[in-house]
């Protein structure tokens, strides 16, 4: 496919409008840059002298061209990486002097260097580190050539020789690396998020400097939804709470291994998020500015202090507690993400504010640049000069906003990438807060917004700590001072709680008068209206009692700034107190304050994206509805409504025994069927122990939240959800006076819960409860509890593990401690399963060597085919009444092209629906690994059609069975009634073998059309929202097979003409 690539990408949609210059750099900052210095102001002045003092800012630089590249000792030829870093750092170097200078020369020291490498460059090899030359230094190049777009000999002369070296070069490398193509990869997780990073940065800038919008999209679209460790939401792997204020950081995929790499992840998002900044392109703000979590998790652990860590693991390495290694290390990143999160945007980054005065001490006042700072490779990584290019002051954020809005106006409209995806961000209007500017020591309390709490002196985050000036703010903390003997800067530990304290300055001059501290909002005793939607500032706000007297004689702030307006105060306390209206109601549940809210934010977003806001609730109307698609047809269906009187809570428990509870089958007069079914045991759990009722009332409130979008019982489902974790977290410290089946029980409607209330990024989260659950099993009390479940009970467990698995290609204990000896004396209805079980496991074991481990493509295809034949052969000795009946019906609902299935009962149904999905995945690895073959033989090519061919079989089955099983889930289902029948009817479980139907490699459109409308009728019905965000990555499983089966099709062609 990369040999092809050259040859494609020129004939690729070319978009003639993206910003020039448009990558690290914009035009308005050299032009804000150009002011400073003529006004000697620092810390420009004091980082222009540093870059224009450098060899490799001086127009006499000679660049050193080789035609092939090495990263380390590679076939006996020695590394000579540096060569390009050297060169790509005087390139960029030397553009900036000409953009600022404007002197010609150095732009012609520039263009030669640029000149040189397009000309003589061939390959870059060395292993897989080629690709992170590739990528580190790809950014790099782009963004030098970037500053020469407007120096016209450049344009005409050298530009076309660096497009195609972009072309030929780089951009195939990005996209054979981000597509997982080498056998290295394997494993798409593999890899840490440096490397994956570095390519989407560099696919990023080499889009922008040859005009093509397709690969702007491929790049843009994998930091989004990508599947490796470079996606944001692998790079930043978990969302924790900070401890003692509840505010959320995010944990670094590299944050176990060493804290320079962690630092350089930190500095690439940064690189990533700016780059599409002056593109039009809000990364910043993706999933709930989720860049800022992992620099606010990675600032606060570097400063000296504890942070939580979640267990991570690749199927690789696993890193069970953070690393020490590098500690402090110090990356020139921290102007850029300071200026655009605090200074533009008016967010709480307390963290990275202390990190960057801390970077800033280090570096004498004013962040450094490549060539300034250090040699080696990691010195080269990232080009840095923020203080020089980023830094602004009050009257710049003013400039900057009016000279952007009036920009995009004029010439574009903001850059958005065409490829169709889910996205979850955060509006935040820029705000500009007030500094303190007394020459006088004063004591502040402040209000954090990160964390929507009232910090006091006592407390250990810095959201405490006022902005300083030229002056020093004096507060209760004592000074810490780091050991800056090591490069490595690692700092002194503390004890959590254990009061402490920073200084934010030292007495050198050079720094007093740059260092930044966050947001810093006077407060006030308040009484107010409830906040409307819009924004206002305190002229709104009747104020009755000061607390703290505001240093500024004429209150103002930017946006009655802006709109020529007198300004009452300081802007919008009520919605940085609270974060929305209902907070106040959200707040009484106290034990999961931060996690509710934080689910609160990705939830609304997520909401507000799929569904209108409902208007009356009187009659249901068009307008008052959700529209649902089923195949060719669009359905409305009317909301569901409750009586005014009926309590919410009762609302919520109707909703989920309607919905999720197994029915018994009724005769037409309305009486029972099945005449003496026994009652389910957890039914009973719902009237005996609150906790239990109050699990199911979350779940069916979140659910009915959800179809009919309201807010109230939204927040009442969060409380009990709460409440539930509480109770969990009990037994969790005290698992000996437990009662499991209960603690089983709140377990599963925690992971319901998840489901439900699923965002974009959390596809998987309801994972996290069953891990817990395994854990506990390691109780003898909770270990004793499983072996008592009766035997379907105890199966489903193991299946509900192999799901787990295939979602996270990480192999549990349970699953590597299975045998068929675990279920004992099964009677004939329940040994077929067990044989399944058996299978399923050995199969989670195959494809787990191969995610991590090289393996012969033949021999792992033998093997995959050895699966293939136990699985038919399992379907064949099936027990008669295991059988079922294809019935034919006229009626769309319940039917797949108008085929349903009749079974004996519920579990069957089940247990094949496992198997169903257990051989289409056997088959589609079997396409894959003969579709990676160099040159396969006329019997794989057979092989592999005749595996497309049961793909699309089992994908059919798939889809008949699910539409049973929602009709039995509606209509209520017959069983023996010597069974208890199962609590939960298995809508949830459905979803993961439509999920492998509808985005399988050799689905049937018509199939993938199915799925698609029945996830969108769950999720829009029964209020399951990963129904919904599921359907963007089936579509993109969709698109990823079509193109490689034309890849397939052009190559087995060209062999066989």
């Amino acid at each position: 496919m990369v040999a092809f690539l050259p040859f494609i990408l020129p004939l690729l949609p070319l978009v003639a409008g993206f910003f020039h210059p448009g990558l690290l750099v914009s035009d308005s900052d050299i032009t804000r840059t150009q002011k400073k210095i003529k006004a000697n102001q620092n810390p420009w002045t004091i980082s222009w002298n540093t870059l224009t003092s450098l060899s490799f800012s001086d127009v006499s630089y000679t660049p050193s061209p080789v035609s092939v590249v090495y990263r380390g000792t590679w076939d006996d030829h020695t590394e000579n990486a540096e060569l390009l870093w050297h060169d790509v750092a005087a390139a960029f170097n030397l553009g900036l002097r000409w953009k600022i200078s404007q002197n010609t020369s150095f732009a012609n020291a520039a263009s030669n260097i640029l000149h040189a490498w397009a000309i003589s460059l061939t390959t870059i090899d060395g292993g897989d580190d080629k690709y992170l030359t590739a990528g580190l230094q790809g950014y790099e190049l782009a963004n030098a050539a970037e500053l020469l777009r407007d120096y016209q000999p450049f344009v005409d002369n050298v530009l076309p020789a660096v497009v195609e070296m972009a072309n030929n070069i780089f951009i195939p490398m990005h996209y054979r690396w981000l597509n997982h193509e080498e056998s290295s990869e394997h494993n798409v997780l593999h890899f840490f998020a440096n490397w994956e990073l570095c390519n989407i940065a560099s696919a990023m800038a080499m889009a922008v400097l040859t005009d093509n919008q397709t690969v702007w999209d491929f790049a843009v679209d994998y930091f989004k939804t990508g599947e490796g460790t470079g996606a944001i939401n692998n790079a930043i792997t978990n969302i924790v709470e900070e401890p003692g204020t509840g505010a959320l950081l995010g944990q670094g995929q590299e944050s176990g291994r060493d804290q320079g790499h962690s630092a350089l992840d930190i500095q690439l998002l940064g690189v990533i998020g700016q780059q599409a900044w002056n593109q039009g392109e809000d990364l910043f703000a993706y999933n709930d500015s989720r860049i800022l979590r992992g620099t606010e998790y990675f600032a606060r652990y570097n400063l000296g202090n504890d942070v939580p860590f979640v267990y991570y693991t690749n199927g690789i390495v696993s890193h069970t507690e953070i690393s020490s290694a590098s500690r402090g290390a110090i990356r020139p990143t921290w102007e850029l993400l300071y200026n655009h999160y605090v200074t533009i945007k008016g967010m709480d980054a307390p963290w990275t504010t202390l990190f960057l005065n801390n970077s800033l001490d280090y570096y004498g006042g004013a962040e450094g640049g490549a060539g300034s700072w250090g040699e080696g490779s990691g010195h080269y990584d990232g080009l840095g000069w923020g203080s020089l290019l980023y830094h602004m002051d009050e009257s710049d954020v003013v400039a900057a906003s009016s000279s952007k809005s009036t920009s995009s106006t004029a010439n574009h409209t903001p850059r958005t990438s065409t490829t169709s995806r889910t996205t979850t961000t955060t509006s935040v209007v820029s705000r500009q807060s007030a500094l303190i500017s007394s020459s006088t020591t004063i004591e502040v309390r402040t209000v954090s917004a990160g964390s929507s709490i009232i910090a006091n002196n006592s407390g250990t985050s810095p959201s405490s700590t006022s902005r300083t000036t030229s002056t020093s703010i004096s507060t209760a903390f004592p000074t810490m001072t780091y050991d800056r003997s090591h490069e490595a800067q690692h700092h002194h530990n503390h004890v959590e709680g254990q009061a402490q304290n920073w200084s934010l300055g030292r007495s050198s001059p050079k720094s007093s008068t740059h260092l930044r501290s966050s947001r810093i909002l006077c407060l006030f005793s308040i009484e107010y209206e409830p906040p409307s939607p819009r924004r206002q500032c305190l002229s709104t706000v009747v104020l009755v009692k000061a607390a703290a007297v505001c240093d500024r004689l004429d209150p103002v702030c930017s946006q009655c700034k802006r709109a020529g307006k007198p300004c009452g105060g300081y802007r919008d306390v009520p919605s940085l107190m609270f974060r929305d209206e209902n907070d106040n109601a959200a707040r009484r549940s106290a034990a999961a304050k931060a996690k509710t809210e934080a689910r609160r934010r990705l939830e609304d977003s997520a909401l507000e994206s799929d569904i209108s806001t409902p208007g009356s609730r009187a009659d249901p109307s068009p307008s008052d509805a959700l529209v649902c698609r089923s195949m060719d047809q669009l359905t409305l269906t009317p909301r569901i409504t409750a009586p005014l009187s009926t309590p919410l809570e009762d609302q919520g428990l109707r909703f989920f025994i309607n919905s999720f509870v197994t029915r018994v089958a009724t005769r037409p007069d309305g009486s029972i069927d099945a005449g003496s079914l026994l009652p389910s045991p957890h039914l009973g759990a719902i009237n005996l122990h609150r906790s239990s009722r109050d699990a199911v009332i979350s779940v069916g409130l979140a659910a009915l939240s959800n179809v009919n979008n309201d807010r109230a019982l939204r927040i009442l489902s969060r409380e009990k959800h709460a409440l539930v974790i509480k109770a969990v977290r009990e037994v969790v410290q005290n698992p000996t006076q437990a009662n499991p089946n209960k603690t089983f029980h709140l377990i599963i409607m925690l992971s319901l819960y998840e489901m439900i209330s699923c965002t974009p990024n959390q596809l998987d989260s309801w994972i996290v409860h069953l891990d817990g659950a395994a854990a506990l099993l390691r109780q003898s009390t909770f270990r004793l509890s499983l072996l008592a479940m009766n035997h379907r009970a105890h199966l489903q467990f193991y299946f509900v593990s192999i799901v787990k698995y295939f979602a996270k290609r990480v192999v549990t204990p349970d699953l590597l401690n299975w045998s068929p000896d675990l279920i004992p004396s099964a009677p004939p209805d329940i040994l077929p399963a067990v044989g399944l079980v058996d299978i399923l496991i050995r199969f989670t074991k195959f494809d787990a060597y191969l995610h991590n481990e090289k393996i012969d493509a033949k021999v792992a295809v033998g093997s995959a085919l050895s699966f293939e034949g136990e699985l038919r052969e399992w379907a064949t000795h099936l027990p008669t009444y295991w059988s079922f009946t294809v019935k034919q019906s006229n009626a769309y609902k319940y039917s797949f092209r108008g085929q349903y299935h009749v079974y004996k009962n519920m579990w069957v149904s089940k247990v094949l629906n496992h198997y169903r999905w257990a051989r289409l995945l056997v088959n589609e690895t079997i396409v894959s690994l003969i579709s990676r073959m160099a040159r396969p033989t006329a019997n794989n090519v057979i092989q592999r059609q005749q595996a497309l061919d049961t793909i699309a079989c089992m994908a059919i089955d798939i889809c008949a069975g699910a539409a049973s099983q929602e009709a039995t889930s509606e209509q209520g289902v017959t069983e023996d009634p010597s069974r208890i029948p199962p609590l939960l009817n298995g809508i949830f479980m459905l979803l993961f073998p439509l999920g492998v139907a509808g985005g399988a490699a050799g689905t049937p459109d018509e199939v993938h059309e199915w799925v698609l409308g029945t996830l969108e009728r769950i999720g829009r019905t029964m209020g399951i929202r990963r129904a919904l965000e599921m359907i963007p990555q089936l579509k993109k499983s969709a698109r990823k097979w079509k193109l490689d089966q034309k890849l397939w099709n052009n190559i087995h062609e060209c062999n066989t003409s």
